[in-house]
């Protein structure tokens, strides 16, 4: 991870949250608190709560990414003056043409994406022996 910290270029992804735009090099858009397992990347986030967090990584380069993967490493990173996170519904991002767009580590898509919520249920099928989901 580190060696691709050195050699990453950090493209500028104009990104609009709910229409304002916010450029960065670095976003994550997430519905949950968690990132990465245990670490909190939106303390603010709720899953019962129709809403996403979009964390804006203010300062690029592999010196700003390893002081805020320190930071979440820690749980300091909503105190982070380099890192935004301000709540959407709807997020757009465009950069270079065809970056890959991640979902939980796969790649899904390439720019320019849209995220954002959709009324749609989804359904899941899980063993009969799996503890009841938190939410109800």
């Amino acid at each position: 991870m580190l060696r691709q910290l050195a050699v990453y270029r950090f493209p500028l992804l104009e990104v609009r949250v709910d229409g304002e735009r916010c450029d960065t090099s670095t976003l994550i858009v997430a519905r949950g608190r968690l990132y990465g397992g245990r670490f909190v990347l939106a303390p603010e986030a709720d899953q019962a709560v129709p809403q996403l967090h979009a964390a804006l990584f203010l300062r690029s380069g592999a010196p700003a990414m390893a002081a805020c993967l320190t930071a979440l490493a820690f749980g300091r990173l909503e105190r982070s003056a380099m890192v935004r996170i301000v709540p959407a519904q709807r997020v757009e991002v465009a950069g270079p043409p065809g970056d890959p767009v991640q979902g939980d580590g796969d790649i899904l898509a390439g720019l320019p994406a849209v995220i954002g919520l959709t009324e749609q249920e989804v359904h899941l099928a899980v063993p009969a022996h799996y503890p009841a989901p938190a939410l109800a």
